[in-house]
């Protein structure tokens, strides 16, 4: 009691009494724990992105041998008649009608470029 008075009687006068504040074992130091924060914050930012990294090189990996491998078990699969492809089946038999047609239109188009010759169009 006898020191309290004592320094409150400095404190009134100007002078400065060194007052020692005791930190409270629950207090919290905002700044050490700001800085943690944003330490450990960086260390995740860091592993989040090696490990995003990470998979999407080992997924493009995999979709690309899969790919692979898959083009190969379809066109096994496609083959037929001793090696020939579907696309390289054999040439079937074009129709009477359908002949006569394309003979008919090529007729007509020799017939227009002979047609612009003589008149010079061309």
């Amino acid at each position: 009691m006898l020191m309290m008075a004592s320094k409150l009687t400095l404190v009134r006068n100007g002078q400065n009494a060194r007052i020692h504040h005791h930190s409270h074992m629950f207090n919290l130091d905002l700044e050490r724990i700001k800085s943690a924060s944003v330490k450990s914050m960086k260390r995740f930012g860091y592993i989040s992105v090696f490990i995003i990294l990470r998979l999407s090189i080992k997924g493009t990996h995999f979709l690309k041998t899969k790919t692979l491998s898959l083009v190969g078990y379809l066109q096994s699969k496609m083959k037929r008649n001793n090696g020939a492809s579907l696309y390289e089946s054999e040439k079937k038999e074009v129709s009477g009608y359908l002949k006569s047609i394309a003979e008919y239109r090529n007729r007509i188009r020799q017939m227009k470029h002979k047609i612009k010759e003589e008149e010079g169009i061309e």
